[in-house]
């Protein structure tokens, strides 16, 4: 999946190509939208540096159908009749579906050929992006836009059934914690994050989140394929965000672009669940 930098930019340039009406639903509620932008990545950050219950479930959503999520999302505020922030958060959970999903595959691709870690990939990518918008890569804090403000954890939780608004609120302050800690401009800082990481076993997954000084040439090709993803992901959304409003309108069908994860390829079955369960989703999901 795309990093954070890559999600918060990406949301932002979709808001330039998608109409006004849907531009008003965001600006109501531009916190929510943000926070969406980061779909199930939010819940990784509870307790990061342990398996439990809820970054488990962060990393499990990512392996399910999309439909899964947007079907029961859809069905709340069309039962509900109010926003309170719902839908914008569910515009920004779609700019992060279509992001991983067009980008997903090739970053497991990329990492099975090199050897370099799914981190690193990703935060290789953030780097160049941030490089391009004139932005210091080595020493910018990427979470400034998080509000974990209880109003949001309580709108969020209502996603996430089993989860509470305590926890989404604990959540979004330790990604914004753990985001600004990973800010290593200084080399004694970075000597001792690297080595503490190390040492709690969790270098592998956390330790690319750490921006190198120099762009890591055996990641060009792949920061120049990311770009091209990002770039298709960007028409796709100009097409799904309008489609996607229609649909809380309308109560019409989810298409079937949301039986896709969002961390694989069209037509990857990464989990073979997925697979075999493919028709019952599109019954209880409209699709």
């Amino acid at each position: 999946m795309p990093g954070t930098y890559a999600h918060y930019k990406f949301g932002k340039d979709v808001y330039k190509r998608v109409p006004e009406a849907i531009r008003l639903e965001i600006r109501k509620h531009l916190g929510l939208y943000e926070i969406g932008l980061h779909g199930p990545d939010i819940l990784f950050y509870y307790k990061p540096l342990f398996k439990n219950r809820i970054n488990g479930a962060g990393s499990a959503m990512h392996d399910r159908p999309a439909a899964e999520f947007f079907g029961p999302g859809v069905r709340m505020v069309r039962e509900t009749g109010e926003d309170h922030g719902e839908r914008a958060y569910l515009y920004g959970f779609l700019t992060h579906f279509i992001l991983d999903s067009q980008c997903h595959g090739y970053v497991e691709e990329k990492r099975r050929a090199s050897g370099i870690s799914h981190s690193e990939i990703e935060t290789e990518f953030d780097r160049m992006l941030m490089v391009e918008d004139g932005l210091d890569p080595v020493s910018r804090h990427l979470t400034d836009h998080i509000d974990p403000s209880r109003k949001n954890a309580a709108v969020i939780a209502r996603f996430f059934p089993g989860i509470s608004s305590a926890k989404v609120e604990k959540a979004l302050r330790s990604m914004k914690w753990y985001s600004d800690l990973l800010v290593a401009p200084g080399r004694g800082k970075r000597l001792f994050l690297k080595t503490a990481l190390k040492v709690v076993g969790a270098y592998e997954g956390i330790g690319g989140m750490i921006v190198n000084y120099e762009p890591n040439p055996r990641c060009a090709d792949s920061c120049e394929r990311l770009k091209e993803l990002y770039e298709a992901g960007l028409a796709e959304a100009a097409d799904m965000l309008p489609q996607f409003r229609q649909i809380l309108r309308s109560g019409a069908e989810l298409p079937s672009r949301y039986l896709r994860t969002f961390g694989a390829e069209e037509g990857e079955e990464k989990d073979e669940s997925a697979g075999r369960n493919a028709e019952k989703i599109k019954k209880a999901y409209d699709i």
